[in-house]
């Protein structure tokens, strides 16, 4: 039997609310306060088994903070996380799972790695993997070759968004990487242009930018940054053009969703499961309720977790920023080979509306129908 166990914590209050509803009855700041005050605590347990015939078990082990806070009070965050690993190994977890903003503290988790007393990721190589998937496929299904792309990647100078970088930039035309440092910024294009000259392949227009302004010029969208939501404003956004968003909480504001029916928005890193899990929790027997995703599907990152629990991976794995195009590809291999599948691909299930797909052929050059 293969154990893990995986981080998690409220993106916003409606994580709160959703397995607790009498918690909607309280003031927000009484309940910051009080998750502040909570530790760690074991929120679900689950089992299934795998495509290649493992044994899965695992613990997702809750830190009460909102992201917000562990960005204003690292320390006890740090602290917190701390704690919960141990709960982790308590329980028996043989791999750690570091979800959302619980991998962003201590320099992308670095700094934690030798006090965490299991092999950690953040998960990053399976989500990066699966967001490309899915937005592959959307191309591949509106009919527009990734060659004739212009594409960015927000957040290109962190942990998800610089191996994006280096795999986007072997299929499109044009590349943007976007972050808030310039220097790192030019640094990574400097990788990214030794990485394809040393593979043989011809680089694309690569340019750097802090500002967002230059999404209105882009095609594609990857949004990947460690902001605490809602960075991208429908005015800066060009009809027509598609953004997986990869962060979480979103990068996307509510009224692009809500208001801009002529750009796609798609959730990168949803992975459905090779069967449904058996579900224990004192909070809700629903899965749905509890995670927020259809049964059966979970987080990339939660994922990869699993992933190193059925191969007996026992190292630190998507830690850093330095994260290898090598990685992404041995766990794309390894989710084939225990039949965990990217949700949402266009070909299985309806993703792309009617209203964008009008939009689309008034604005490009071809669709496949």
């Amino acid at each position: 039997m293969a154990k893990f166990a995986f981080l998690i914590h409220p993106l916003t209050l409606e994580d709160v609310w959703r397995p607790i509803p009498e918690a909607r009855n309280k003031r927000p700041e009484v309940i910051r306060q009080f998750l502040l005050w909570m530790d760690p605590f074991e929120t679900a347990y689950i089992s299934f088994k795998t495509k290649a015939g493992v044994q899965l078990e695992g613990w997702f082990i809750s830190v009460p903070m909102l992201p917000e806070d562990f960005i204003t009070n690292e320390q006890l965050a740090i602290e917190k996380v701390l704690k919960a690993a141990n709960l982790a190994k308590e329980l028996g977890a043989e791999v750690l799972g570091l979800g959302a903003y619980t991998s962003v503290i201590g320099n992308s988790a670095q700094k934690l790695g030798d006090k965490i007393p299991l092999p950690i990721t953040s998960g990053a190589s399976y989500t990066v993997a699966a967001s490309l998937e899915v937005t592959y496929r959307v191309f591949n299904q509106l009919g527009v070759p990734l060659k004739e792309l212009s594409a960015a990647v927000v957040g290109a100078t962190g942990a998800i968004g610089r191996v994006t970088s280096f795999l986007l930039s072997k299929d499109v035309k044009r590349l943007c990487l976007i972050a808030r440092n310039l220097s790192r910024l030019e640094y990574v294009r400097g990788e990214i242009l030794s990485w394809l000259k040393n593979r043989g392949i011809e680089a694309p227009v690569i340019e750097i930018s802090t500002d967002l302004k230059l999404l209105s010029t882009c095609d594609l969208t990857i949004a990947a940054t460690s902001s605490t939501g809602n960075l991208i404003k429908p005015e800066i956004l060009p009809p027509g053009s598609v953004v997986c968003d990869v962060s979480l909480p979103g990068d996307v504001s509510q009224e692009v969703k809500r208001n801009r029916k002529d750009v796609l928005v798609i959730e990168g890193g949803l992975i459905k499961l090779p069967e449904i899990p058996k579900l224990v929790s004192k909070y809700s027997d629903s899965w749905e309720k509890l995670m927020g995703y259809p049964e059966g599907v979970v987080l990339a990152c939660m994922a990869e977790t699993m992933l190193m629990a059925a191969e007996g991976i026992h190292e630190n794995y998507s830690i850093g920023r330095n994260i290898s195009p090598e990685k992404v590809e041995r766990m794309k291999k390894l989710a084939e080979k225990h039949g965990m599948e990217v949700y949402g691909v266009p070909d299985r299930d309806k993703l792309i509306p009617e209203d964008f797909l009008k939009v689309f052929k008034t604005l490009k050059r071809g669709i496949s129908n």
